[in-house]
């Protein structure tokens, strides 16, 4: 758990912005993908909750706040679906939408990270 720990931060710190939520791939069919994706968001809430209180909550963007909120509806989203391209369409796009929020709220956590653009010191 410590190193797949590990890894979550530096891929949420990295300057190519690769953090991927841990969820099921290809290999399952598209309902279990879903169900993958509500209870990674279910449990991604229930730590939000925990340690986000009322006065951290406001320092937030309203950026953040809705994505936040999203999530929230993410976790009650019906995941008994049929494999089709429009649902794996839709189902990209919310774990998109699911990732990019966890990346918004870890970087609005820790200002600086990640270093979009790096530039070189000077040489003299």
């Amino acid at each position: 758990l410590l190193g797949w720990r590990r890894q979550t931060l530096e891929a949420l710190s990295a300057s190519d912005l690769n953090y991927a939520p841990l969820l099921p791939d290809e290999l399952f069919s598209l309902a279990e993908q879903a169900q993958g994706l509500k209870e990674w968001t279910l449990g991604f809430m229930e730590v939000v909750d925990e340690v986000a209180d009322d006065t951290l909550r406001e320092r937030w963007s309203q950026t953040l706040k809705e994505a936040i909120d999203d999530l929230e509806g993410l976790g009650q989203m019906e995941t008994d679906i049929d494999d089709s391209t429009e649902n794996e369409n839709d189902l990209f796009a919310l774990t998109e939408h699911a990732r990019m929020a966890a990346m918004l709220l870890y970087t609005e956590q820790h200002p600086g990270k990640p270093q979009v653009e790096q530039t070189d010191a000077p040489v003299h």
